[in-house]
């Protein structure tokens, strides 16, 4: 049986006890009636002794009005016992009820304060400090408002039941509102429509939304950091002061777990700043070793050329002569026309190392255009392309600001790079030039779809000598001799290649200035 069956059932016990009692009191009044009437009623005269004891006619009505009237007083003390029980009981059941609620909340809190110690994503943990706060407290809406110090504003960064609009455009002010006002007196505000406080009315931006509401502040070391709210609508059971303790011992735990996101949020910064930053002293370093090589290579290049350009001379001319005298049908001459052909490719590895070694050809500066030196080139490698099924696409842009250069050894690093793509792309497929600027840079990239480099080989790829063609296509000097040119323009090639999709080689160079 329930608690109020219960209580129903000892009620009507105590009524049928009292319709009992009654009962006997009508027994006793008409036995009094009846010890009266003995004297005139001969068969009623055993009961003279007791007519005689109790007096006149007069004294037993007495008697009997006293015993109704002590009767009904019992029976209003009754009714009033019964009201006082049952006004009892009510307060025991909210008291229970009460009580099972606080437990709730002890133990959703007990159950939080873990989730708040180990969770570390400052976005998870608000939106969890939000939902539980809207669970736990039976709330609408509930919002979660953290302090920006450099506006002195608080924004909400986490909430239940409002919407997107509302959320993005709040800003409340320091002393402004409800959270404002909390957040800079740093005491909690319980506000109720059925006793709404004077002072705070004048603070309400929403008065018919809210039928009732608890702000609490979010405190670090007696400094405000935020507030959280709850709000029920009209019509629904108001929150109490047991509300506003628990709420607001909560928003305790949730400032130091926030506190403790926060810094881990910004120490995980500052370990990508530093990674970022190491990673570039790293590339920078390497870019430094390779210049220092590239730099110690084109000496000892330059002094190589130097030295097989002579000896290499007097072959060529002994060759020619001894070719030009020795008759057609000889079978010398083919061993000449070897040598020839040989010393012509020997003539040009060796033009190539002087090219690397920044000791041939016009040093002269103008200001030039990048997309005519790329048209200009594409032109010349177009026949090439269409014959090897190569398609290819322009993206040029017509703002591009000009850029100090040597327009004939620029053309000479375009082609360089066209033509590896050609090589790239045996069974035809796409180059795509594009050219833009930023940050006072101009680009140019040529995007192959070709078979790609592999990354092992990418580091090496500008090293003087360095191939991976096939024996007689290539010296291994195009890509190395155009590293220098662009290092003497102030500018740099850059390669990024995914095996069997293609390869992007990206150059780059200064801006002119205005002037």
């Amino acid at each position: 049986m329930t608690s109020n069956s219960l209580l129903n059932a000892a009620e009507r016990r105590s009524e049928q006890l009292w319709l009992l009692a009654f009962f006997l009191l009508m027994l006793l009044a008409s036995a009094l009636y009846v010890i009266q009437a003995s004297e005139e009623v001969p068969l009623l005269t055993l009961f003279l002794p007791v007519n005689r004891v109790l007096g006149s006619h007069l004294t037993s009505a007495a008697l009997l009005a006293m015993i109704l009237l002590v009767c009904t007083y019992l029976q209003e003390q009754t009714v009033k016992l019964r009201k006082a029980s049952r006004q009892a009981w009510s307060e025991l059941q909210l008291s229970n009820s009460t009580l099972q609620r606080m437990a709730l909340q002890i133990a959703c809190w007990t159950e939080l304060s873990h989730a708040l110690i180990t969770n570390s994503d400052l976005d998870q943990l608000m939106d969890l400090i939000a939902h539980t706060a809207l669970e736990v407290m039976e709330a609408d809406t509930v919002s979660l408002m953290l302090l920006e110090p450099e506006q002195e504003e608080l924004q909400i960064v986490a909430g239940r039941g409002l919407s997107p609009e509302v959320v993005r455009k709040t800003r409340v002010a320091m002393g402004s509102g409800i959270a404002g006002y909390v957040a800079q007196r740093g005491e909690p505000v319980l506000l109720r429509s059925s006793s709404p406080d004077p002072r705070l009315m004048h603070l309400l931006k929403r008065e018919h939304e809210i039928g009732s509401a608890v702000s609490v502040p979010l405190m670090l070391r007696e400094r405000p950091v935020g507030a959280l709210n709850v709000n029920r609508k009209p019509g629904r059971e108001e929150f109490t002061e047991q509300d506003v303790r628990a709420l607001s011992v909560f928003a305790s735990q949730a400032a130091s777990a926030i506190e403790k996101a926060q810094l881990y949020r910004r120490g995980q910064e500052e370990l990508e700043r530093s990674q970022e930053m190491l990673t570039r002293l790293e590339q920078a370093q390497a870019q430094l070793i390779h210049s220092e090589k590239m730099a110690s290579l084109g000496l000892l290049a330059g002094g190589v050329a130097h030295e097989i350009n002579n000896p290499l001379t007097v072959i060529r001319g002994r060759s020619e002569l001894l070719l030009a005298s020795t008759p057609a049908d000889a079978p010398i001459r083919k061993s000449l026309e070897l040598v020839l052909t040989e010393s012509d490719r020997i003539a040009k590895i060796v033009r190539g190392l002087l090219d690397f070694s920044r000791e041939h050809g016009s040093r002269e500066m103008t200001l030039v255009n990048l997309n005519h030196v790329v048209e200009q080139t594409l032109e010349l490698t177009s026949h090439i392309m269409k014959a090897e099924n190569v398609e290819i696409a322009t993206e040029l842009n017509p703002e591009l600001p000009t850029v100090l250069a040597n327009a004939g050894r620029l053309e000479q690093v375009f082609m360089n790079v066209a033509v590896n793509a050609l090589q790239a792309m045996p069974q035809g497929g796409k180059l795509h030039v594009r050219t833009w600027s930023e940050v006072k840079r101009v680009h140019v990239s040529f995007a192959d779809t070709g078979c790609g480099i592999p990354e092992d080989v990418i580091p090496r790829i500008f090293e003087p000598f360095f191939t991976t063609k096939a024996e007689g296509e290539g010296t291994g000097l195009g890509l190395a001799v155009s590293h220098g040119i662009m290092k003497a323009h102030g500018g740099q090639i850059n390669i990024h290649s995914v095996v069997g999709e293609g390869t992007v080689v990206t150059i780059d160079l200064p801006a002119a200035r205005e002037e």
